[in-house]
């Protein structure tokens, strides 16, 4: 495919933040939550909820790259899936400012 090491440090110091920075948001709110006797159990919850976000995630792409990009070359597979991907996150998140708008002249 051609990835340069310089762009998959990038990619994975990118995907680090982005993770990082998410993660840290939700445990801290979710355990402040919960009373300090369920923390522990609050902070497994979210780990199995994230995780089953991952692998949701990757099957759901996985479908979408064997609908797109299935008997085109694989990197062309993978780059319509991703464009595919980003448009419909994209549409999603214009989908839930417009929501967010709507909620707040109510």
């Amino acid at each position: 495919i051609g990835a340069s090491q310089a762009g998959l440090a990038l990619t994975f110091v990118a995907a680090g933040i982005g993770l990082g920075t998410l993660q840290i948001g939700y445990m801290d709110l979710t355990l402040s939550l919960m009373p300090a006797a369920s923390r522990g159990v609050a902070g497994a919850l979210v780990n199995v909820v994230r995780l089953l976000g991952i692998a949701g995630g990757a099957i759901v792409l996985f479908a979408l790259h064997r609908m797109i990009g299935d008997g085109l070359d694989p990197a062309q597979g993978y780059a319509r899936t991703f464009i595919a991907t980003g448009a419909g996150l994209g549409l999603a998140g214009l989908a839930a400012l417009g929501f967010r708008a709507a909620l707040a002249r109510a």
